[in-house]
């Protein structure tokens, strides 16, 4: 049984909104996210919840922090080398 959208926590529910736009291709591999100042005022939620949010699109493996924000991951090589 699946649990309720308002007995998740409100990170979750931050970290499911940013992961459906990255899956939906609204923001790109290398692409940088909004700052955190942002999706405050955007979703009407604190700081720490958009840190905790962004914590958990890290540990997914969704975006990746580098120095002053943090990035959409994708693939740097758009094909495979060729190997021989």
């Amino acid at each position: 049984m699946p649990i309720p959208e308002a007995a998740q926590p409100l990170y979750h529910r931050v970290y499911r909104e940013i992961a459906r736009e990255i899956e939906g291709g609204t923001l790109q591999p290398g692409e940088r996210l909004p700052s955190e100042r942002w999706f405050c005022d955007e979703l009407g939620v604190s700081r720490a919840t958009v840190r905790r949010a962004f914590e958990e699109l890290i540990a997914e493996g969704l975006v990746e922090s580098r120095g002053r924000g943090c990035f959409v991951t994708g693939d740097a090589v758009g094909e495979p080398p060729n190997t021989l």
